[in-house]
């Protein structure tokens, strides 16, 4: 498994855990697929925010339908590590092992640094999920066609084929007259 998102949304993520540090802030990850297309930060509902956070069930009620209308979806959460690295703690593992089986990612702030890993739990199990960031790969590079597409090329094949032996034979000499 894979999450790709553009640098802005990695510089998005990393800010919002700057503005937030020495707290946790957590958030919503956006996309189609395994693409990041857009965060959306929530409140920390934990009463420690320094060690702890809480994605408010309300932040979840408000936004899935708003997403679910533009044609997107919930593809992950995040949080950032405050003074350490981006590795899921025990904590992280007992409650983010949700059944939900989507991509965690962490933010580790140690000022003036931040590093960015993502994961998935799954019954206890913590196992690394490719983070690939650049703008170059948010875009297909052959997008599929619908039939509609794939019949009128082979329509323009067919008719640049007719018109090219057309062309060729009036441009043929004449042929000579039979004895």
């Amino acid at each position: 498994m894979r999450l790709v998102a553009s640098y802005t949304i990695q510089s998005d993520l990393i800010q919002h855990a700057l503005e937030g540090y020495p707290n946790e802030i957590c958030g919503l990850l956006i996309g189609n697929g395994n693409r990041i297309l857009r965060i959306i930060p929530t409140e920390n509902g934990a009463t420690n925010k320094e060690n702890a956070f809480i994605i408010p069930t309300s932040a979840l009620n408000e936004h899935i339908p708003k997403l679910r209308a533009e044609g997107l979806e919930l593809i992950g959460f995040y949080h950032s590590h405050p003074n350490s690295a981006p590795i899921p703690s025990e904590t992280d593992i007992q409650e983010l092992d949700n059944g939900l089986n989507l991509p965690h990612v962490l933010i580790g702030i140690i000022p003036p640094y931040a590093e960015i890993k993502a994961w998935v739990i799954k019954n206890k199990r913590v196992d690394p999920v490719e983070w690939v960031i650049g703008d170059e790969f948010l875009s297909d590079p052959i997008a599929p066609q619908s039939s509609a597409q794939y019949y009128a090329f082979m329509l323009s094949i067919f008719l640049s084929f007719m018109l090219f032996f057309i062309i060729a034979l009036t441009l043929l000499p004449p042929a000579p007259e039979l004895p």
